[in-house]
């Protein structure tokens, strides 16, 4: 009989059998796990992890650094795709910021470098604009253009 597993648990199985050397990994917010970062850092690979509510701390923390910046600053990488798609248009804008190199964070999460902000607006089909922001986590730095398409392709089974 097979011994019954969680994702977090199956997480760690999986990186443990695949290389994924020199690669991104993008991961939902399930695996906003210091110690999943932490394997993936020592894989020699780079992350973007999403995060929701399982880290209230952390998620607090990443909407406070955007809340304070200046996201016209030349310190914030902003490229911003927009697609027609599915019968609606679409726009992302990508918000990336280094955290400060003295930030408790980095210290806690294993190669974090960066966080990032995906603002989505669409229209649905009644003609109401929607906005969703999402947030995550990275071990890249601060350009967005190099980013973006992980994270975009990231959800883009969700479409």
């Amino acid at each position: 009989m097979r011994k019954k597993s969680n994702e977090i648990t199956a997480i760690h199985v999986l990186l443990d059998s695949i290389d994924v050397t020199n690669s991104v990994v993008t991961i939902d917010a399930i695996a906003t796990q210091t110690k999943i970062v932490a394997k993936i850092i020592e894989q020699k690979a780079d992350y973007i992890i999403g995060l929701k509510g399982n880290q209230k701390n952390l998620e607090k923390h990443v909407r406070k650094l955007f809340d304070e910046a200046d996201l016209s600053s030349r310190k914030v990488s902003k490229p911003i795709e927009e697609e027609m798609a599915h019968g609606r248009e679409t726009k992302r804008a990508y918000h990336q910021i280094l955290l400060p190199k003295d930030d408790a964070m980095r210290e806690k999460w294993t190669g974090l470098h960066a966080v990032i902000m995906t603002i989505r607006t669409h229209q649905k089909k009644d003609g109401t604009n929607v906005t969703e922001k999402q947030y995550c986590i990275s071990s890249l730095g601060k350009n967005a253009r190099k980013s973006s398409p992980y994270v975009r392709g990231h959800w883009g089974i969700e479409l």
